[in-house]
């Protein structure tokens, strides 16, 4: 079981893997602003686009990432799906969100990170660099299985002030390249404060 080998192989970094399983049918609730929010958190700024809800400060949609202390979520955004509902294949709720890991990922160990993602992944992308903001990272793309449908998650670990912090993009296979671009936007807006 993926949750497992996540526990032994990473400790508190189960809390990155799950946040596909926590998404749901396709109804988001709450009202999501018709134009880009600007988020100021804790760590950085982000600009998430138009039609996106904020749920970071509500503990029951947080609860469902599973993050373990001492691990924190520090985002979590939520949209409807693209198109039309169908029944385990666009039935999941898109979202992006944010978690730090604790311990800290050594810089030399983000891309072992990545591989330790155990039983349940699969079609993992290359691990590629990235820059956020200044900050250089990691990330990669893989396949999962939530709640019956197939979906597919946007993965970007960076380390920032002696924190790593681990972004994703998660969604259905059907509707992920749909908001890919919300995702990247999202990422690009970032800024780390002083």
């Amino acid at each position: 079981m993926i949750f497992g080998t996540i526990t032994r192989r990473l400790g508190s970094a189960i809390a990155l893997t799950t946040i596909g399983v926590a998404a749901t049918a396709c109804n988001v609730p709450g009202t999501a602003s018709p134009t880009p929010a600007t988020l100021a958190l804790p760590a950085f700024t982000v600009t998430v686009p138009g039609g996106w809800n904020d749920k970071t400060s509500d503990a029951t949609e947080t609860g469902k990432l599973h993050v373990t202390p001492p691990s924190v979520v520090v985002m979590l955004v939520k949209t409807t799906a693209p198109g039309s509902f169908q029944a385990n294949v666009n039935d999941v709720i898109p979202q992006m969100n944010c978690a730090t890991v604790e311990p800290t990922v050594a810089a030399t160990d983000l891309k072992d990170y990545f591989t330790n993602y155990g039983t349940g992944t699969s079609n993992f992308s290359a691990v590629t660099p990235i820059t956020v903001d200044g900050e250089s990272g990691l990330t990669v793309t893989y396949d999962t299985d939530i709640q019956g449908t197939p979906g597919r998650t946007r993965d970007i670990v960076v380390n920032h002030k002696g924190v790593t912090y681990d972004f994703a993009y998660t969604t259905s296979v059907a509707s992920f390249d749909a908001q890919l671009g919300d995702f990247n936007s999202t990422i690009a807006s970032l800024k780390w404060k002083a």
